[in-house]
């Protein structure tokens, strides 16, 4: 699992887990160590991407910000 950097504090995040979609794709989930910040978002894992899987960005370090 790869470490990023969370984007809102920027604190480097490792990963908690991963999540595979309907889709096929598969998707890191990150949770920030940060006390005062504890933000929730998750990356997409373009090696595991499909020909049937759309992109919601074209730039390769997209977020994709959750609310749970």
């Amino acid at each position: 699992m790869q470490a990023e950097k969370c984007p809102k504090c920027r604190a480097l995040t490792p990963a908690e887990g991963y999540v595979e979609c309907g889709s096929g794709n598969r998707e890191a989930l990150y949770r920030c160590k940060n006390l005062r910040c504890e933000h929730m978002f998750s990356r997409s894992d373009s090696a595991r991407l499909t020909e049937n899987t759309e992109r919601y960005s074209s730039k390769h370090g997209d977020t994709i910000a959750t609310d749970c």
